[in-house]
């Protein structure tokens, strides 16, 4: 099952995200900084930071701790400034307010698609030392 944290005081986040088929669970900023150190970091954060001046502190750390989480934040407005600190800051998307159920679906599962690890192959080589011995056939 897929692990969404929730980064808010709004409920209807938490709710969204579970009528969306998606494990969903509201934290504090200090219980998810303990977990990213404990190794047991969500698949994705959603942090709403709507009417606050800042990025949550802590929020870079945890992203380094953790790259294979992915962050959605959700902002009042589309500030640059504040849009330039969260990419340095490693998220990954950002949604202006109002957010809908179906767009913060599809931002939190492009996320979590990113997130996967690529499925790793191996690749074989096969050079005959002269015309003639089935290289191509053996191939």
């Amino acid at each position: 099952m897929i692990q969404v944290a929730v980064l808010s005081n709004d409920l209807h986040l938490e709710e969204a995200l579970r009528s969306a088929g998606l494990k969903a669970g509201r934290v504090g900023l200090d219980i998810l900084l303990d977990s990213g150190r404990a190794g047991s970091a969500p698949a994705a954060l959603v942090v709403d930071i709507r009417g606050e001046p800042q990025l949550p502190p802590g929020l870079a750390s945890f992203r380094k701790q953790n790259s294979g989480t992915g962050i959605v934040l959700i902002v009042s407005s589309l500030d640059p400034h504040m849009m330039l600190e969260a990419m340095r800051a490693g998220v990954t998307e950002c949604l202006q307010d109002p957010i809908t159920p179906q767009t913060l679906d599809q931002a939190v599962r492009r996320v979590l698609v990113d997130a996967l690890p690529e499925q790793l192959g191996r690749v074989v080589a096969f050079v005959g030392a002269k015309g003639g011995v089935g290289t191509t056939t053996l191939a």
